[in-house]
């Protein structure tokens, strides 16, 4: 895979999400995890923003899936920053924006760890 390829599979993804729904933008907003990755897909017409909720089929998610993880490792190979998910845009003539998001997701859950951690070895 490469960054295009990547790119083309998260906008199937988000036009198999809008379904037939009317729309002038599409947005995924995703957090990348170790071994997972959560996406939340919005359709955008010239009224509303409105959550996404249909269903693609596996052949395009799993590609997306593997889109999302390929540009997280791909960022960090050639950059050196690891980069916790992204927010993607697609607009109706095919332009789009990418936004990475550096922003830890698992920050308080870290640091609850360590706390329940340095609690038990002062006990």
């Amino acid at each position: 895979m490469n960054t295009e390829e990547a790119y083309q599979y998260l906008a199937e993804e988000m036009i198999a999400f809008a379904g037939n729904a009317p729309w002038t933008s599409l947005i995924a907003e995703t957090i990348v995890y170790k071994l997972g990755a959560n996406a939340k897909h919005w359709v955008v017409n010239a009224n509303d923003r409105t959550r996404s909720l249909n269903m693609p089929p596996s052949s395009i998610t799993d590609k997306a899936s593997d889109a999302r993880f390929f540009l997280r490792d791909e960022l960090l190979k050639t950059t050196g920053h690891l980069c916790y998910g992204f927010n993607f845009s697609l607009f109706k003539d095919g332009q789009f924006d990418i936004q990475y998001r550096y922003d830890n997701p698992y920050k308080d859950i870290e640091e609850q760890i360590a706390a329940e951690q340095s609690d038990k070895g002062n006990t």
